[in-house]
């Protein structure tokens, strides 16, 4: 199996992310996040959800994600970073949460009751992460 993305599907990525934050994340909505010291979270949850679903991007394929390594979340971050280290932080944070979990070694069962977990939770408009006890984090 090979580890990440090709590079076509990485562009595309990167691609889509660029053009969502053209139309979401002109310059002024910036400056206006950074002036009222607000996190915009709407923005956040539509780029890891519905919107692009780059919250995917460490979940293989095989259990609905895009299958893509390392290298590929460090290209998504760094573009994040240089339109906003806000929004990048947060982004980054999602994927560290899904991260911990998801390589788990000899464990498929759970990993797939998790996987399982946080998608049905998203489509609720709420991720929930669980934890390595089997709590859950909200």
């Amino acid at each position: 199996m090979a580890a990440g993305l090709d590079r076509d599907t990485l562009n595309l990525v990167l691609g889509a992310i660029r053009e969502f934050a053209s139309s979401e994340l002109p310059d002024e909505r910036l400056l206006e996040f950074d002036e009222k010291d607000e996190f915009p979270e709407d923005v956040v949850r539509g780029m890891c959800g519905e919107v692009l679903g780059v919250s995917l991007l460490f979940i293989p394929e095989a259990y609905g994600g895009m299958g893509g390594g390392a290298y590929d979340v460090y290209r998504v971050c760094e573009l994040l970073a240089s339109i906003d280290l806000g929004i990048a932080t947060g982004a980054l944070a999602t994927f560290l949460g899904i991260c911990w979990w998801a390589y788990r070694p000899g464990n498929k069962s759970r990993f797939e009751a998790d996987a399982m977990l946080v998608f049905a939770d998203h489509e609720n408009d709420h991720v929930t992460e669980a934890d390595a006890n089997g709590g859950t984090l909200q």
